[in-house]
């Protein structure tokens, strides 16, 4: 379950293909490999990787969210869960 709270603010360290990664060592702590986080408002399973948050985009989320119009350095809210 989500607040609404953002919990840090992470910068996108890289967006290659359907892969993002986002520099977010305060939420990197707090989850687990296949937990959730929302990025921008956008519920993901990632996986956490040194101090970032890792996660493969379906072609629906790229759809529906500005995803697609993140570039590296671009800062990002992140919340995770309760």
């Amino acid at each position: 379950m989500f607040t609404g709270r953002i919990g840090e603010l992470g910068a996108v360290e890289q967006i290659k293909g359907d892969v993002l990664r986002v520099r977010a060592p305060k939420s990197a702590g707090r989850v687990r490999d296949g937990g959730s986080a929302c990025v921008n408002g956008v519920r993901l399973t990632v996986r956490p990787v040194d101090d970032a948050l890792e996660a493969v985009l379906s072609a629906e989320t790229r759809r529906r969210s500005t995803f697609d119009t993140l570039a590296a350095g671009d800062a990002v809210n992140v919340e995770t869960p309760l």
